[in-house]
């Protein structure tokens, strides 16, 4: 029920955002279109990733006992992966401000989807044991979405509010915030 309340919650905030930012710009052009379109999936998309991460860790939270020499390793793994998603976090709200459509390179996307997939492989198999012996696929657990077109068209305003106020959001919290 919270990972829902979480998610709606996003998406409220990420649609809010949008709709602000659609107002503000009198007599769209398709270029702009697609961009709120770009930008809508693109939120979901981070949003989901937010929640997904949060859940494990509270999973792990609730079914492992800290005293557990795999607790400290799972939470090693989040913090890895929560540090390598908010540089990405980073670099997404630089790449909008500036107008930009250029998001974060393939190797640095790669790391991240790689340590991202790490944690939740290790908090997976902490919680299940079980787990280990099945062919679990995490590879399409997160995505990490490109906004395709540039937000150079938005007011400098816009860029700013989409930038801080939504993907500012997005940024996961420490373990111990969870």
């Amino acid at each position: 029920m919270k990972q829902q309340n979480s998610i709606i919650l996003g998406r409220l905030i990420a649609t809010g955002t949008l709709a602000l930012i659609l107002l503000s710009l009198a007599g769209c052009s398709s270029t702009e279109v697609n961009l709120a379109n770009a930008a809508e999936q693109a939120l979901t998309a981070l949003t989901a990733n937010k929640s997904l991460a949060e859940q494990f860790v509270k999973d792990v939270k609730q079914n492992v006992d800290p005293g557990d020499p795999q607790y400290q390793r799972i939470m090693g793994a989040y913090e890895v992966a929560r540090d390598e998603y908010n540089d990405y976090i980073s670099q997404v709200q630089a790449t909008v401000k500036g107008g930009k459509s250029d998001l974060p390179q393939a190797q640095s996307l790669e790391r991240l989807n790689q340590k991202s997939l790490e944690f939740i492989s290790t908090a997976a198999k902490g919680i299940d044991p079980g787990v280990a012996n099945r062919a679990l696929k995490f590879e399409k657990a997160f995505v990490f979405p490109s906004l395709g077109v540039s937000t150079k068209s938005l007011s400098r305003d816009a860029r700013n509010l989409l930038a801080d106020r939504v993907v500012a959001d997005l940024r996961w919290k420490a373990w111990s915030q969870l």
